[in-house]
């Protein structure tokens, strides 16, 4: 009889230190699944721009690196340095958004992706608003 209760004790000890050490693994991948984690890339261009009369769009299309974009934030600046910035955030899904009620003028649009790791870089175009588009030279369009 004691032998066989030694036995079980022993097997149970096993199989506790067994447990604990699948449990230490299943601990180390969570940990380092979630510090792996890095910020979305920059939006690689702007697919379209259409500044209008008081408003303005711009769609964009997801970032080929990084990390993969929970929420989107969009920022129209105006160059008047008495008016203020708006800024709208979107859904990952969402790539396109706009701005409606502008007064006439210049207003650099920028772009860029959120997660939990942090924000990408700010993609970002300048428009005229009332008049024709002028954007920044094209390599700050699209990278």
């Amino acid at each position: 009889m004691i032998n066989q209760m030694h036995i079980r004790a022993g097997l149970a000890g096993l199989l506790l230190a067994a447990l604990c050490a699948i449990a230490a693994l299943i601990s180390v991948n969570q940990v380092s699944a979630e510090t792996t984690d890095e910020a979305p890339g920059r939006v690689p261009c702007f697919t379209d721009i259409k500044p209008m009369v008081d408003y303005v769009k711009v769609s964009w299309p997801q970032p080929e690196t990084g990390g993969a974009v929970k929420k989107w934030i969009i920022r129209l600046d105006p160059d008047d340095e008495d008016a203020s910035a708006k800024v709208k955030r979107r859904k990952a899904k969402k790539t396109r958004a706009g701005f409606n009620n502008l007064e006439p003028g210049y207003y650099t649009i920028s772009v860029q992706g959120k997660n939990d790791a942090g924000k990408g870089r700010p993609l970002e175009v300048r428009v005229e608003v009332g008049g024709v588009v002028n954007m920044i030279p094209a390599n700050k369009i699209c990278d």
